[in-house]
């Protein structure tokens, strides 16, 4: 730490007063010039603050002291063993203090301002993004200086919002007739929790279901900051989010034309936080030694709830915003797959049901209670949810949704969404409801229901 700026007992101890800095990226919109002629408006960030400290053994003359926050990365060379290191960006501000400093400690505040569109710390088999922040105080006799991490975490919702998921995909397929599926969350994350339902108002034949299948595809694109013309588009990852078959723990509802038959089950299990069962609702339920998932006669309909879990960090990284400035850039495609058999083919062949959309999902930093001022009963409460601590690279152990166990990611973020599954096992398919998110204030970009061909890797790993 000491150089020879005042004797071998002075320091410099920097301090920040958050360790991880939430940015919000400008919306594309908000980007465009309506009159060219009019100068932009003047770039807006988030500020990153805390003080630093100079423990002087004897009065000395300081000419400068600065604080900078220093962005690095490294970018590996798919099919090469070529890595590429270099300095992002530098975001400083040198403090106004005197050039004439007494014996003793003289702490500073610092405020540093940090873009919206600031690239946020990232690490994937293609490279890594790293902040470090660094306080460096010059004299006429040395330097001394200090250092450590922060972690730059980028929200794409509002300032105060979260980042809500109401995907629907509704289409029609010629052997297995009209279908809707849909996934829901009052806020998406890595690791975070996610209400599946698939309906099938009314089968054109018989059809069995063997099988339904939600994977995420984590696409990447790497840009050398060196040679901004040199883009690769990376190997693809597919990451299964859940499984549901045969051998999955089903509740099983009837529809009935009437309601109080329905609801005569006992829906515990459906509603048990620890591993809530999943819900199928029709009017044939499959005996258990079928081994299939649902059985639908020509003309009826099927109702399937389910409450997953996304894959945490070690596999997936939050979705790249359009107007952040990163050369890694991460993009999530949702897949669905429904393997069924009909009538026609004696229930010989499996047939293919496929559906995709893009998805926007947050950090797994960007937890509730960091972005959101809680209610009277849940700040009582926050002892018993605090989340575990969770490994983030470069020796860091920061508060995330990982460290989350299901149960308390459930009851006490998700409860709307534990009881609109727990409705689906009354209710089915003629009370389904599909507005339990509408606050969402960001929705994923709509595309098209069939999913476009893409090289990507498998893995088998299973996050329901």
């Amino acid at each position: 730490m000491l150089t020879g700026l005042i004797g071998h007992k002075a320091s410099l101890k920097l301090k920040p007063y958050q360790n991880v800095l939430f940015v919000h990226p400008p919306k594309p919109f908000e980007q465009l010039q309506f009159d060219s002629d009019a100068p932009p408006p003047p770039p807006t960030g988030q500020r990153l603050v805390g003080n630093v400290t100079l423990d002087l053994p004897k009065a000395r003359e300081v000419s400068s002291l600065v604080v900078k926050l220093v962005a690095s990365y490294t970018l590996s060379n798919p099919g090469s063993s070529s890595v590429e290191n270099g300095i992002l960006a530098e975001y400083q501000t040198r403090l106004s203090i005197p050039q004439h400093l007494e014996k003793g400690e003289h702490t500073f505040s610092w405020s540093l301002e940090v873009p919206q569109s600031a690239a946020a710390q990232c690490r994937c088999a293609y490279g890594r993004i790293s902040q470090r922040l660094h306080a460096i105080a010059e004299g006429p006799n040395g330097t001394l200086k200090d250092d450590c991490h922060v972690q730059i975490v980028v929200n794409p919702a509002d300032e105060g919002e979260t980042l809500g998921l109401n995907e629907r995909i509704e289409g029609f397929s010629e052997e297995i007739g009209p279908y809707r599926t849909s996934f829901s969350s009052g806020h998406v994350t890595v690791a975070g929790a996610v209400h599946y339902r698939l309906n099938l108002p009314s089968v054109a034949e018989d059809t069995q279901i063997h099988s339904v299948t939600t994977s995420i595809v984590q696409s990447y694109g790497l840009t050398s900051p060196s040679k901004p013309d040199v883009k690769r588009a990376p190997l693809s990852h597919t990451y299964r989010v859940f499984r549901l078959d045969g051998s999955t723990p089903l509740y099983h509802g009837t529809i009935s034309e009437s309601p109080q038959a329905s609801e005569m089950g006992d829906t515990a299990a459906v509603s048990d936080p620890k591993q809530p069962k999943t819900v199928v609702v029709s009017k044939n339920p499959v005996p258990p030694t079928e081994h299939l998932l649902a059985f639908i006669p020509k003309g009826e309909s099927l109702s399937i709830s389910h409450v997953g879990r996304l894959p945490g960090d070690d596999h997936l990284r939050g979705t790249t915003q359009s107007t952040t400035e990163t050369p890694i850039r991460i993009s999530h495609e949702l897949k669905v797959e429904v393997i069924f058999s009909t009538a026609t083919s004696n229930f010989k062949r499996l047939l293919a049901l496929n559906a995709s959309r893009s998805l926007n999902i947050s950090s797994c930093c960007c937890m509730l209670e960091s972005l959101v001022l809680p209610s009277y009963e849940d700040a009582q409460a926050a002892e018993d949810v605090s989340p575990k601590k969770h490994y983030h690279g470069h020796g860091r152990v920061v508060e995330c949704v990982c460290g989350l166990t299901l149960e308390k990611l459930l009851c006490k973020q998700c409860a709307s969404m534990l009881k609109d599954h727990a409705d689906a096992a009354v209710v089915g398919v003629q009370g389904s409801s599909d507005d339990v998110f509408v606050r969402n204030k960001i929705m994923s970009t709509p595309m098209s229901d069939s999913p476009s061909p893409t090289s990507s890797s498998q893995s088998d790993a299973s996050y329901d």
